[in-house]
């Protein structure tokens, strides 16, 4: 009776592993932790979904986007012979920069004159260039980024602000006001089926770049989480508000499931671990890592640059707007010339979605 218990308790023993082994759809890697070295994780990597095909389009014509780009010029109140004149007395002022701008206005040059699949705005896109330069959507007309080439000059050269750092004429809530109406004029109503939280404003009071600059974003919200690099933006220059800077729509990722089934203790005990691995793999044991830099959990369009066997790679994911939510750990590391390291672990999963280098 004995013998036969035993092999009972044997033969489930075995199911259950080889259940445990090909019920796991993922890769995987056993490490120890430097955070935790009295135990060894085993990783597991989230498989890349396949690239799919960029789809069949139809687009509209080069006299259509230029036709498009008026009306865009027209209805967010940008004067033609103001930017004509600017325009030329920048290119009379400074040779280098007026090289690097195609056309003036009058002839707004389209810098691809047949239609180019975009991967990042998953649209045919036209990038129209001018003293305004826009990005309009092939398939649909629809203004997806401008930028106001003639701005930045002008407060750097034309109008050049005090030394040191800045305040704002305006209150924040005249700016939002301000740029409200510029989102409106640009896109129109939000999408029905996205949501966006209520509107951030940022001054630049000392930056070199940004100086004197206002920034107000609508950033994209699934079930309460941000989603990272899907957000609305428009810039005001606070000496010309009357004027929009730039303007850029949202890159509308697909939604996902939110549940969250890993707490951030275990995440970053799994994060730790899968830097360690890169340590490894990368033979990177040179580079010290302290503490945890930032951590956030939002939701990401993973990386997916682990592949089958569990060794690192660059995966180029065309057309992939699938999103996950993960908790993101940023690294400092000790070692000067080192990058700060980024990696993302699913929070329902536990796998490692993604890991940027920090080489």
């Amino acid at each position: 009776m004995k013998k036969l218990s035993s092999k009972i308790q044997f033969f489930w023993i075995i199911m259950i592993t080889l259940f445990s082994i090909t019920s796991c759809e993922c890769n995987t890697a056993t490490v120890s932790s430097k955070k935790n070295e009295e135990s060894e994780i085993t990783l597991r990597f989230a498989k890349s979904p396949k690239s799919k095909p960029r789809p069949e389009f139809k687009s509209l014509s080069n006299d259509e986007i230029l036709t498009k780009y008026k009306e865009y010029y027209n209805k967010l109140g940008f004067s033609k012979k103001a930017h004509g004149d600017i325009l030329k007395l920048i290119i009379e002022w400074n040779d280098d920069y007026g090289k690097i701008v195609p056309t003036p206005f009058e002839e707004p040059g389209i810098a691809r004159r047949s239609p180019v699949y975009d991967d990042v705005w998953d649209t045919v896109m036209f990038e129209v260039y001018g003293s305004i330069s826009m990005g309009i959507d092939g398939q649909n007309g629809r203004l997806r980024w401008l930028r106001n080439e003639t701005l930045y000059w002008r407060v750097k050269t034309i109008n050049p602000l005090p030394m040191g750092s800045v305040k704002s004429a305006k209150t924040k809530e005249e700016i939002i006001q301000i740029a409200e109406k510029y989102r409106q004029l640009a896109m129109g109503d939000f999408p029905k089926e996205m949501t966006y939280a209520k509107p951030e404003a940022k001054f630049y009071s000392d930056d070199e770049y940004s100086k004197g600059q206002w920034e107000v974003v609508w950033q994209r919200l699934i079930n309460g989480y941000k989603v990272w690099g899907d957000s609305i933006r428009v810039t005001i220059y606070d000496k010309f508000a009357s004027e929009l800077g730039s303007f850029s729509d949202g890159l509308k990722y697909e939604s996902c499931l939110t549940d969250v089934k890993i707490n951030e203790k275990e995440a970053e005990r799994i994060a730790w671990a899968a830097l360690e691995w890169i340590r490894k793999e990368y033979n990177m044991q040179q580079l010290e890592f302290t503490r945890v830099a930032e951590r956030d959990l939002l939701i990401v369009t993973p990386y997916y640059n682990v592949d089958a066997d569990a060794k690192a790679r660059y995966v180029e994911l065309l057309h992939n707007r699938k999103t996950r939510l993960a908790y993101v750990f940023r690294f400092y590391c000790k070692t000067w010339g080192c990058n700060t390291p980024e990696i993302q672990i699913d929070a329902a999963t536990g796998e490692v979605l993604g890991i940027s280098l920090p080489g």
